[in-house]
């Protein structure tokens, strides 16, 4: 069965069509940074796991999650309600672990349109955080290499 590809410009038309005004978009994936411009908007806050010339890494049937997942969705969002603050943890965290294991650097990239960190600060001034969560992985007997 072929795959449709969900090119920058075909999730962003999307997007626009839905008619949502304010977006935090996050994306895990290999070279996810070339979404960043065509999803560039005021009231837009992009998030990917790697830039638009790197890979990603912990993909594949052996991982329960991405490393960018682990960094970011897992630990840092369960710190932080700031999608800011928990990316520059994330960041923190990911290029540690590259180092690591020696690996050419994943530079996760975030884009931060003018108007969205006014709208996010409005959010988090109405948000109640409840506890944080530990990762649960899914039946799968297979870790993650990222802890």
């Amino acid at each position: 069965m072929p795959l449709d590809q969900l090119t920058p410009e075909r999730l962003r038309a999307a997007l626009d069509a839905s008619g949502i005004g304010w977006r935090v978009l996050v994306i895990s994936a290999c070279y996810s940074g070339g979404y960043i411009e065509a999803l560039r908007d005021p009231r837009t806050l992009v998030v990917t796991a790697a830039s638009k010339d790197r890979a990603s890494f912990g993909c594949g049937s052996n991982s329960d999650i991405t490393w960018f997942g682990k960094a970011y969705l897992a630990q840092a969002l369960n710190q932080s309600a700031d999608f800011v603050v928990a990316f520059d943890a994330a960041r923190t965290s990911i290029e540690s672990w590259e180092a690591e294991d020696d690996i050419a650097a994943s530079k996760p990239q975030i884009e931060r349109g003018a108007q969205i960190e006014a709208q996010l600060a409005r959010w988090r001034e109405q948000f109640t955080p409840g506890p944080a969560l530990p990762f649960a992985r899914t039946d799968s007997p297979r870790k993650s290499r990222r802890r």
